[in-house]
């Protein structure tokens, strides 16, 4: 299961259902240059071979492209985003390890199902009838830090939406919300220094 959101250069990388990273979010994140477009990449030996490797040793798929739907783009395994970084640069390769270790790393708090329901207990004490009602209203920083909790316990968009008493589309609207943001700071603060 995806606890968190790899991101890389400030680009969120999706997965899919089978946690399958985007190729075209790697691409983006790597500066979007034509030159080092997945497809091109795809047409190597190189990758070639590595994919057919790869299908020997897992009855998933190593790669799957997605035409159309939610979520459209060429999907690969961990294996396929480290090579493909590699062949864009050494700097870009490093900065890829160093975002997937950190994301594999972090600390997970494992909440029980008693937890949670403590947890909306407390939700819905400070926010009253507005929980209970499904009244719209903004996103409290409280609920903002629940849900990053829930999520990094491993949690999905139902069941946080559930403990907050928002659908699961408000969820993932707020996280891709929370990201945009910590990526507006962070051009803002590099901005800054540049000056």
């Amino acid at each position: 299961m995806n606890t968190s959101a790899l991101t890389i250069a400030n680009t969120l990388i999706k997965q899919d259902e089978n946690n399958l990273f985007c190729l075209n979010d790697l691409h983006k994140a790597a500066g979007n240059e034509p030159k080092f477009k997945p497809s091109l990449w795809l047409r190597s030996q190189q990758s070639k071979d590595l994919i057919s490797e790869l299908s020997t040793y897992s009855c998933l798929a190593p790669i799957e492209v997605h035409k159309g739907g939610k979520t459209p783009g060429t999907f690969v395994v961990k294996e396929l985003v480290y090579a493909y970084a590699m062949w864009i640069s050494p700097s870009f390769h490093l900065a890829v390890i160093r975002a997937y270790d950190a994301l594999v790393t972090q600390p997970t708090i494992n909440l029980t199902d008693f937890q949670v329901d403590q947890i909306v207990k407390q939700l819905s004490l400070k926010l009253g009838d507005s929980l209970r009602f499904g009244v719209r209203r903004n996103w409290t920083a409280l609920e903002d830090k629940t849900a990053i909790e829930l999520r990094k316990s491993g949690y999905g968009m139902t069941r946080i939406g559930y403990a907050l008493g928002r659908s699961a589309g408000s969820v993932k609207g707020r996280f891709e919300t929370l990201v945009r943001t910590e990526a507006k700071k962070t051009e803002q603060s590099d901005l800054f220094l540049e000056v």
